[in-house]
Formats: structure tokens, sequence, C-alpha cells
């Protein structure tokens, strides 16, 4: 018999591997274990000729230092260098020609220059590119990764007492690529991609801009393939208009699949597909080729008439790869120009063939960057401002009362807060009513989540933190002239790196402790030394895999009190929160103990107030008279961060 909230996994029907359910607490997402782990690389720093001289490159790549700064660091280098390495660089050419003899190591980039014909003109493209086929064999070679990717489709499903309820979080587990796996012949393995493309401007003035696109693996974890690090998102081009020299190594393997000999050593049978193209509107139509904003069929999605993008209550047929391009096809059979553009106009696209459609099993799905910067955010300041002077103090006081957290913007003050771009606001005062296509795009939302896996898998703010580094490559590494090439260069030595724990390693302590203040000591204890930062791995009952969370307890701390509020195992069935007060080691004959002082929430109030394994974060607001007295805990029960704020009830915005 099944057990609420037990956890089944079918695999596809393609894969051989036989369903199976798990008890809720049994269930991980962990990398199967090996039958033999790879063997430690003694020397990961070659062709470096030490650990010492791969670490000097590496800060002067990272700092991004001139020419002449490098020389400098070399000299200091060479003249603090004793014992075991052995410090060969003598300037900064040095260092060049290892990081070339580095880069043969990982797919390179290839530089083009494609000519296009438009309104009787010729124009050149220069082009820069990896192959898109050989940089995901590079993943696909490296053993820290290899252990993480999935090549078969899931389905999960958890029991709810009467039935299992399917979910979807990763790429794998949703039905697009169940789907197509279910498309390719017996035995064969889905290679999906997610490519990210958008522009931005690398100098203030924005007279110089970059086009890059953003390659990620989606049959690796989101967790590894949304990370800065290894396995996370790589520039593989620059100019995605001239998009068909990015994919031009995978059309053909799209059609007939590639073998390859895994490091597993079983030669798997893979077709490569787009899986997600994440980017901006314009870029959506740009990638598409239809016609934008102003066609009578402005989504890049379904086929919604330009008046009704408001209409959230009706559906309407979608776009598809073989739909269009019949389209276009049938476009070009006509013998007038006239004609040519009615057909296309009828259904808004543009009368050029899209390089995506020679990618078989195609179909893609879009995500922008939201409503909320530069439409509802406007709305919501003009609705408080119209309330007056203490409606809005009132807002800022709210905010700069809510709890801080790891990683989490906290401003003081947010009615102030304006747009960088003041024609936003007023694009926004003009808009009559909602009826605009980014508003629209909110009403594939769910079907995206079913087809592609969850959105974290396909926003756009993820790949649009990489535009710093591009334009901090642009100011620093550049001299302004052939950009495209140098950045290119710069990130093409970045993706080397020489440490040995790419991934982070479990079966450690769960608890850290930090931020060790000066020791006291007292006539019954030894000794009392208090730390005001800990660090605690937890394996979260959202996704079953290890998180970290970074609690403060200090007085002080970037110029304000920050008190955490966590999660503290009591008994092996029962867990409250509380608000963490001090946090010390004290010592009493030969044994130390962590502890904590805190308070207990263990009375709180509100529907909905008790602590759930569904909430990797759980929000809550406590009463202060439910707040109970001080007690002690032991440092290890301490399970994960509360988002906790604990305040009078009953406060309203009057």
């Amino acid at each position: 018999m099944f057990a609420e909230d037990d956890i089944k996994v079918e695999h596809h029907p393609n894969s051989g591997i036989k369903t199976k359910v798990y008890a809720f607490e049994e269930f991980q997402r962990r990398p199967v274990a090996a039958t033999s782990d790879p063997p430690p690389n003694k020397k990961p720093w070659l062709p470096f000729k030490s650990q010492l001289e791969f670490e000097v490159a590496q800060i002067a790549l990272e700092a991004a230092l001139n020419n002449e700064q490098t020389d400098r660091l070399i000299k200091i280098c060479r003249r603090c260098a004793i014992g075991k390495d052995k410090f060969t660089f003598e300037n900064h050419k040095d260092i060049h020609k290892k990081w070339d003899a580095v880069s043969q190591c990982v797919t390179g980039f290839m530089k083009e220059v494609i000519l296009m014909m438009c309104e009787d003109k010729s124009l050149d493209f220069e082009v820069h590119y990896r192959d898109l086929w050989e940089w995901a064999a590079d993943l696909l070679r490296d053993p820290c990764l290899f252990l993480h990717m999935t090549f078969d489709a899931q389905r999960l499903s958890k029991f709810d007492g009467k039935n299992f309820v399917q979910f979807m979080d990763e790429p794998y587990t949703a039905e697009t690529f169940w789907d197509f796996q279910l498309q390719l012949p017996e035995g064969a393995k889905p290679l999906t991609f997610i490519l990210y493309a958008d522009k931005t401007k690398l100098s203030s003035s924005g007279a110089a801009k970059a086009y890059p696109v953003i390659a990620r693996l989606a049959n690796l974890p989101t967790d590894i393939h949304n990370g800065e690090g290894i396995g996370g998102g790589y520039v593989v081009g620059w100019l995605p208009i001239v998009f068909s020299r990015i994919l031009s190594s995978l059309t053909s393997k799209s059609n007939t699949g590639q073998w390859f000999e895994c490091l597993d050593h079983l030669s798997r049978w893979f077709f490569p597909s787009i899986l997600i193209l994440s980017a901006d509107y314009e870029e959506q139509c740009v990638m598409l080729l239809i016609q934008g904003v102003r066609s009578l069929w402005p989504c890049p999605i379904c086929l919604v008439p330009r008046d009704a993008l408001s209409d959230a209550s009706k559906r309407y047929p979608l776009r598809t790869s073989k739909g269009s391009q019949a389209i276009v096809n049938l476009a070009q059979t006509k013998h007038t120009l006239e004609e040519r553009e009615k057909t296309l106009k009828e259904y808004g696209l543009c009368d050029v063939d899209n390089s995506l459609w020679l990618i078989r099993r195609t179909d893609l799905h879009f995500r922008d960057g939201g409503l909320f910067d530069d439409h509802l955010w406007v709305k919501f300041q003009k609705f408080l401002n119209g309330l007056g002077r203490d409606a809005v103090s009132q807002i800022d006081k709210r905010f700069k009362e809510f709890p801080r957290w790891h990683n989490q913007k906290h401003p003081n003050q947010v009615m102030d807060i304006a747009f960088t771009d003041s024609s936003i606001p007023e694009n926004i005062s003009k808009d009559k009513g909602w009826n605009f296509p980014k508003l629209h795009m909110d009403v594939h939302f769910f079907d995206d989540i079913e087809a592609k896996g969850v959105t974290r898998n396909y926003n756009t703010k993820l790949n649009e933190k990489m535009h710093g580094p591009l334009k901090d490559s642009y100011l620093l590494r550049t001299n302004f002239r052939n950009v495209a090439e140098q950045v290119m260069l710069f990130f093409h030595y970045d993706m080397f790196d020489a440490a040995d724990d790419l991934i982070p390693l479990t079966g450690v302590l769960h608890v850290k402790v930090g931020s060790k203040q000066p020791p006291q000591t007292f006539d019954s204890v030894e000794n009392i030394t208090e730390f005001r930062f800990l660090k605690v791995n937890y394996e979260s009952m959202v996704d079953w895999r290890q998180h970290t969370d970074y609690l403060r307890c200090s007085p002080q701390f970037f110029g304000a009190p920050r008190f955490n509020c966590v999660f503290i195992q009591m008994t092996p069935k029962k867990v409250i929160f509380g608000r963490l007060l001090f946090v010390f080691e004290c010592t009493v004959g030969k044994h130390t103990f962590p502890l904590a002082l805190m308070h207990p929430f263990d009375a709180p109030t509100g529907r909905g107030a008790a602590p759930s394994h569904q909430y990797q974060y759980i929000f809550m607001l406590i009463d202060m008279n439910s707040v109970g007295s001080v007690m002690f805990a032991l440092v290890l029960a301490i399970k994960q961060f509360g988002n906790i704020h604990v305040g009078p009830r009953h406060q309203t915005i009057r």
C-alpha cells in the first residue's frame, strides 16, 4: 500500500528502467553511485608548470590586469617564490602562451565573415561562435559533471493519500523532453540545449554593443546549469542575427543522431535539440522572424489577434516550426511581392527562412523578463503617491523592518526607486488598458511549466547577469578595436578551471560556525567563545538537493543588527521556529558544547502557521504575545533558515 507523500518515479518507456515508488523521507536526487570513482587529477593545473603559476595567471585574468600590471605582478612573485614551486614566467607573453595552450583543451571560437543581401545591398557580418556539439562534448567528458547528467525523461508524482499527482521541476521531468524522446528511435537519447540571446550596451554612451548567445545544457540539473562555475552558462556566439552558423553543427545530428562514448564506457546515440530559447520580446521576434508588436499576430507563441492580447479567457492556435515553414513556403510561391506580403501578413511572419527550422523537433518556448519592473511597479507607485505622504512613508517603513537574509538586497526606501529609462513610465501612462504582448505571455505561463519545467530553467534575468563580465572585459581588457575578438578570447580562457572540487561534496556536518569572537572565562565554565555566523547545509524537501543557508547572529552587521530566525529540531517529530540571540561554544572540563540562545516561537498564530516540508522558505507573521521565554538548543539542532517577521498584528495601511 502507498502512504501519503510517497514519490513515484516513472522513467521513459524507451529507457528500460522500471517504475519505482519511494517513501517521501527516502527519496533522493543524487548521482547514481559510480562503479569506480574517477581517478583524482594529481596535477589539475597542467599545462602550467605548477599550481602557483596557474593561480597567478588566474588572478591576472580575473582582475583584468593590463600588460603593465601583469608584469609588475610577475616581478613581485619572482621575488617571493621560494620552496617547492618553480616559477618560470618572465613577462605577460609567457602567461598568454600558457593560456593559448590551455585553450586547446576546450572548444574554441571560430570566426567567419558572412555576406548577406538586403534591398540590393551587400552587408558583411563578422560572426564569432563555438561549435555547439563540441562544446556539449566537453561537458560530457567532464567526470565531475557526467555523474549528474540525465539522458532519459522522467515523470515524478507524489501520493496525496488517494492518487499520485504529477509535478515538474527539471526540464527532463516535463512533457516536451518526454515527447521528444518518444519520437526518437529506440535506444536514442535526447541532448537538449537552452539558448539565450540578447543585446547589451558595452559603453555608457551605447556606441559599443554586444550581441551574446549563451548556452546551457538542460540534461544537467538546474542548480548546476544555472550556476556560475563549470557546467553553467557559456558564451557560444556573438551576433545572433546570423543564427545559422551557431546552429550549424547540430543541423545534421538532429536528423541522424550522433554516437558518443561516455565516461561510463557506454556509447549513446544522442539527438540534439534546442529545448528552450530564453529571450526578451524583441529578440523573440528576431529569432522567430515574426513582424513584431505592430503585426496582426504579435505573440511569438500563439496566433492571438493584436486587439485581443488583454483577454486571457480565450486560447488560440499555437505557432509551430512546421506551420510557420509551410506558410513561408506558400508565400514564396506567389508571383508578385504584393501577394507574398499579403500571405505573410495574415500570420505576422517575415519572408525569411528561419535557421531554427533546420533543427528537427524544435518548437521553442519563450519567457520574458516579466511585468513588474516597467509596468506593475510604476502603477503601484502612482497609486500610493495618490494616497499621500503618510502611506508612502509607511511602505518604506515596512520594507526597512523586513528581515534580511543572504543574497537578498534590502532597500530601506523603495517608493523613490525610479527607472533609468525615463521613457518607460511615460509609455505606460500613454497605454490605454493592458493590451500589449508581455501581459499576454502570462497566458502561456502554466503551459510552459508543464512543457519545459519551472521558470528558473528559462528566466532571462539569470543570463542577463552575464552582461556584467562582458562590459568589464570591454572596458578593462580591450583596446576598443576589434572588440568581439578580444572579448571572446577572455571568455574562452575563462572556461578553464583547475579546481578539484567542482561539485559540492555531501556527508559532512550540516552546521558550521564562524565569525569567532574573543573568548571569555567564568568561574564554573572554563571558556565561552561567541560566534556570529553559521553556515547550515540541509536537504531541501522541495527539490531533494543540498542547499546552504548563511545565518547571522550579530548586533552589528553592515550597519544594522542581524538576528536570523531558524527551524529547530526539538524531537524527531517536532520542529519549532526560533530567533537566534547568541551562538557560542562553552568548554566544561574536557567537553565542548556548541549552543544557541534563542527566542522560541512555539505558539504561532494565524492560519497555516505550522511548519511544512512543502516549502523551502516559510514566511510568517508572529504575534509578539506568542513569543515565549528564552531557551538553549544545540547548534546541531538547527535545520535551516526561516524567514519570520516578528511584529504587532492587525496593522494595515490607512
